[in-house]
């Protein structure tokens, strides 16, 4: 027991000091156009999708550079949450051969860790949402918790229109048992979760984006000081991208986008091997169904496979962890030879965010821990 919690915690710490480092560097070079970038768009040239956080981030009086540094500090403090809200309750009580194959899977939360394109986009706030609701249904249980769940998936919506596949989860802890409301107050948190969401979804969807919009947050950008060939040249200059423009993207890595069907097998597995699996295919069907248009419009493949395999081992995790009455045993903790064989192998793959698979990152915690310790030498030497 005590070698399957320092094997996670040893991979979460190295993960999460990936991401330090990806930080601090983009600190240091002014920027990143995807990392940043989409994070700075706002509502300078008018409402448009995405616009929120940036429009926030942007009301502060202070420099580009402490905008950079309260940016990314705030990225790290979500990532921090995130971790600790599904990692801690699993070491403390849940740390069985389950536990241990949905936590190191690549396509989990060590996403964003393996691939050093990949950074922390808009998605974890729907990832701390749908954690919020886990933990108001089995602990908390106030009803003021879940219409804040409501207000700020909706919010998360305006910040991003890819966290509206997160709805499957959010309706799935509102209709779970351990709840006991009765079915009228149930589908009045159901149909005001839908209300909020498409009162966010709709103008996201008409409010598209346009060249001119995204030279005016460009511009608002300049104005404040930001580098706009590290901030403007990714995110924000998308913004106005077709889905035939999208599906070019596709057709210039075509065939080898077929490589991300074994990836996304790879990754849905350690799901398909749990108990919760068995009684809930109508979740991981229906959570299927409403991410699969994101799989038509963009090609960031990797990175809907890792939102679909994530929001349904949060579920599995805490529900497992509120709701199993006593710790595991540490008899209950020995692997296989066959399990220990699975274990090296999700070791040696991982899910580029989009573009070619097989050139862009599939490479996973072996291959990054030899590219830092190689970076480390030459650092020293």
């Amino acid at each position: 027991m005590r070698t399957a919690k320092a094997l996670v915690v040893s991979v979460y710490c190295f993960a999460y000091l990936q991401i330090t480092i990806r930080m601090i560097d983009i600190v240091a070079q002014n920027g990143h156009n995807w990392a940043t970038g989409e994070w700075l768009i706002n509502y300078a040239g008018g409402f448009v999708r995405r616009g929120l956080t940036g429009s926030i981030l942007t009301l502060l009086p202070y420099s580009s550079t402490t905008l950079l540094i309260i940016l990314c500090t705030s990225l790290m403090l979500l990532v921090t949450i995130v971790f600790s809200l599904v990692l801690v309750p699993q070491i403390h009580k849940n740390l069985d051969t389950t536990a241990i194959f949905l936590l190191l899977n690549p396509a989990f939360l060590l996403f964003i860790a393996w691939d050093p394109n990949v950074f922390v986009r808009k998605e974890w706030l729907g990832f701390s949402v749908v954690i919020l609701l886990a933990y108001n249904t089995f602990r908390f249980k106030l009803i003021v918790i879940d219409y804040m769940v409501i207000i700020f998936f909706a919010l998360s919506i305006l910040s991003s229109e890819v966290n509206f596949v997160f709805i499957s989860a959010l309706f799935y802890f509102f209709s779970h048992p351990t709840r006991k409301l009765n079915n009228q107050k149930t589908l009045q948190l159901k149909l005001a979760l839908i209300a909020f969401a498409l009162i966010a979804m709709l103008p996201v969807l008409y409010f598209h984006g346009t060249q001119s919009e995204s030279k005016l947050i460009c511009d608002s950008l300049i104005t404040r000081g930001f580098d706009p060939e590290m901030n403007c040249n990714g995110a924000i200059a998308v913004l106005e991208m077709s889905i035939t423009q999208a599906m070019e993207h596709f057709n210039d890595a075509y065939p080898a986008y077929l490589f991300y069907i074994p990836l996304a097998i790879l990754g849905f597995l350690p799901i398909k091997y749990s108990e919760w699996y068995f009684t809930n295919r109508k979740t991981v069907l229906y959570s299927g169904l409403i991410i699969l248009p994101l799989f038509i419009v963009a090609w960031d493949y990797g990175r809907w496979i890792s939102m679909y395999v994530t929001q349904l081992t949060i579920i599995i995790l805490l529900e497992r962890y509120f709701l199993k009455a006593s710790k595991v045993s540490i008899a209950g903790i020995v692997l296989t030879k066959s399990q220990v064989i699975a274990l090296f192998i999700m070791g040696l793959w991982g899910l580029g965010h989009g573009g070619n698979p097989i050139t862009n990152g599939w490479l996973g915690f072996f291959a990054t821990l030899t590219r830092f310790l190689r970076n480390m030498v030459y650092l020293i030497t």
